[in-house]
């Protein structure tokens, strides 16, 4: 709001002041205003000036210097002290009751006599089945896990068979699983 009027005083020449106010703080200004019969802009002149005044000293309008100095000094604002907390009667929330129903009571159950035991089947023979030499055992989860850690730490298939003394081609496979099989 551009605040510049035509009242005419012996101090320097008028230069507007563009400030920026909330929109309550407008609406009731405006309000004051209209109640004073003056425009905004001058109303928020003079109570610029008067606030002026009252807090830094004189403004040049004998007449606003004059009612400022009429004032009486206030002096330092009383202490307030906080108000008690006040505690806040509510009803207590309890938490809805928990309902079990009731189980039914299980039947009673006869007595049974326990059955003859099986007897035994005949133990099956032994059947001693050669490792394929051909084929490999297949290795543990553990022992491939080994094998990933020795490969990791820099090792090559052939080393790895070597120290472990697994097969050197399911060291391939685990090492390079992508590789293609002839």
């Amino acid at each position: 709001m551009t605040v510049q009027t035509r009242r005419n005083t012996q101090a320097a020449p008028l230069v507007p002041v563009e400030i920026m106010i909330s929109t309550r703080m407008h609406e009731r200004m405006g309000e004051r205003a209209k109640k004073a019969g003056q425009p905004l802009a001058v109303y928020a002149r003079l109570l610029l000036e008067a606030a002026w005044s009252a807090r830094c000293g004189p403004t040049g309008d004998d007449a606003l210097d004059a009612a400022v100095a009429s004032i009486p000094e206030a002096g330092p604002a009383p202490k307030i002290e906080p108000a008690p907390p006040v505690k806040v009667d509510r009803p207590e929330r309890k938490p809805p009751p928990i309902i079990i129903p009731e189980q039914p009571k299980a039947l009673p159950v006869p007595a049974v006599e326990a059955p003859a035991p099986l007897p035994e089947p005949p133990p099956a023979p032994a059947a001693e089945v050669e490792p394929d030499p051909a084929r490999p055992r297949p290795l543990s989860i553990i022992q491939v896990r080994l094998i990933k850690n020795l490969r990791a730490a820099g090792n090559m298939p052939p080393e790895i068979a070597r120290l472990t003394g697994f097969d050197i081609e399911q060291i391939r496979d685990i090492v390079f699983p992508h590789r293609s099989k002839k």
